[in-house]
């Protein structure tokens, strides 16, 4: 091989790095962080979240003055509790309403085409990007309390219910998280914002309404996962120390992988319809 033969395959162009189908790179989830947080109601529920936080952080800082550690592990799991269905929900709809809608409408469905992105990666990019938009509030918070709560136990006892606690309820603010993103997008993201929390009232607060009959018609162990709020709250007790199941954690975790895949259809949906307008 001549010298200049080995120097232009140097200079020539290195190849791209191939990702597996389905999975989009990170500038694409950069790109949908970037849009999620535009919202002035993604902004608000972020400095919710903050005040949450600082008063939770407060709260296990006097807690842990007065010695009174057994408080603390509550102030975490309560703490996660609060940010949420608090910030999480304001940060999810606010940044999910008309998302897909003005995606198109503002050339950024189709510039992200021209480069390659298929819809499938479009779609885990928005879902993804709003998830951790809503996980830097719930989870960030959830997170920061926890190392309160877990330093100002000082004794190691106390210091290692705290951290079971926090490790269960940042494992559940993650969850939340993920799934509100999908929630929002479903009901929120291609529709009006009348129609779309028509839908969002269906999805996540009617099946809890119809929670005391619906119960009814399933096996007693699958009692408490008939929606959504449900489910989220049996995977949190079932992992706590007080109310130790692990079964009801392990189904709650089923339901809740059914939930999400059945949510991930419906945003895939409301894609294929928007795009299907946008065509007549």
């Amino acid at each position: 091989m001549t010298a200049e033969a080995a120097r232009g395959r140097l200079d020539g162009p290195m190849p791209q790095q191939r990702l597996p189908r389905g999975l989009p790179r990170a500038a694409t989830v950069a790109l949908a962080v970037h849009l999620a947080r535009r919202p002035l109601v993604v902004r608000l529920g972020t400095g919710f979240a903050a005040l949450v936080t600082l008063a939770a952080v407060a709260a296990a800082a006097l807690l842990g003055r007065r010695g009174d550690n057994a408080a603390l592990p509550a102030v975490v799991l309560v703490a996660s509790s609060a940010l949420a269905y608090g910030s999480g929900i304001l940060v999810a709809f606010g940044g999910a309403t008309q998302a897909l809608r003005r995606d198109r409408e503002e050339g950024i469905r189709a510039l992200l085409h021209a480069r390659g992105v298929t819809t499938g990666e479009y779609l885990v990019a928005r879902a993804f990007g709003l998830a951790l938009v809503v996980g830097a509030s719930t989870v960030g918070g959830t997170l920061a309390t926890a190392i309160a709560a877990t330093v100002a136990a000082g004794r190691l006892s106390a210091a290692a219910a705290t951290l079971r606690a926090s490790g269960v309820a940042v494992a559940a603010a993650a969850i939340t998280s993920l799934l509100l993103a999908l929630v929002a997008l479903a009901a929120l993201g291609a529709r009006s914002r009348a129609g779309g929390y028509v839908v969002l009232v269906g999805l996540f607060v009617v099946p809890e309404l119809l929670a005391p009959w619906t119960s009814q018609l399933v096996p007693t162990a699958w009692a408490r996962l008939v929606s959504l709020p449900g489910a989220l709250a049996a995977f949190r007790e079932g992992l706590s120390a007080a109310t130790f199941e692990p079964g009801l954690s392990l189904r709650a975790a089923a339901t809740l992988l059914v939930c999400a895949l059945g949510l991930v259809g419906l945003v895939r949906a409301e894609l294929a319809r928007l795009e299907h307008e946008g065509a007549r």
